[in-house]
This record gives C-alpha cells, sequence and structure tokens, in this order.
C-alpha cells in the first residue's frame, strides 16, 4: 500500500476562519424568498404597515426590500416579531449594497433568515 503525503502550509491563516464579518448596516436591497404562502401573507402586511419600499418579484414567492441608512435593523426586528421561528429558519435571504438584481456569483450568500437576523444585531 502506497502512502501519500499532503504537505499543509503552517501559519497561514485561513481568511474565512480567522475574522469576523463585517456588521452589516447601510443601504441596500433585502431578497426574501418564502416557501409558502402563509409567511409571504405575513410578511406583505408587516412590510405595508411599516411603510416599506417593496417589490414582489416575478416568481410570486419573494420579495425585494429596499432599505435606507438606518433602516435594516429596525426592520428585521419587525419580520422576527412577525413571522414564527420556523417561518424565519425556512425563509431565505440576502441583503446587497449593489443596486442591481444579484448574480448567482453571490447566491452562495443567501442565507436562513433567521441566521440573516442574528448578523444583522449581533453588532
Amino acid at each position: 500500500m502506497q502512502s501519500i503525503a499532503l504537505s499543509v502550509a503552517s501559519n497561514v491563516p485561513c481568511q474565512r476562519c480567522e475574522g469576523l464579518p463585517d456588521k452589516l448596516a447601510g443601504a441596500g436591497q433585502l431578497y426574501l424568498w418564502f416557501p409558502l404562502g402563509h409567511s409571504l401573507g405575513k410578511a406583505l402586511a408587516a412590510l405595508h404597515d411599516a411603510g416599506a419600499s417593496y417589490e414582489r418579484l416575478g416568481d410570486g414567492q419573494s420579495v425585494r426590500v429596499s432599505l435606507g441608512e438606518g433602516e435594516l435593523e429596525p426592520f428585521v426586528t419587525e419580520l422576527a416579531g412577525t413571522l414564527s421561528g420556523e417561518e424565519l429558519r425556512d425563509t431565505q435571504s440576502l441583503f446587497t449594497t449593489d443596486p442591481a438584481p444579484p448574480a448567482l456569483s453571490v447566491f452562495p450568500q443567501v442565507t436562513p433568515l433567521s441566521r440573516f437576523i442574528g448578523q444583522v444585531r449581533s453588532g
């Protein structure tokens, strides 16, 4: 049996493991993909009540919310109070500061809404 030696570079920090993500803040677009019509309906009512600027996307189950400076944390706090824990885990989210629709290259950044809310609130 032949053995294969693997060379591992020591003292090379992993960019992903060695740092904390930047605090999410500022103006941008929040894309939300809802798994159920019921969850979407609850979120749309909350958006309407909050006077948020949003657009339903072509698939009917997703929404793009335009958020100004300082609006992200209050908005996700409102969503956290509107949706159940299961709905927060099942809804997918993506925040971007780019006004253009997201490219396929950013889709690995899509995360459950519950995790996204935790990132926003973490500071």
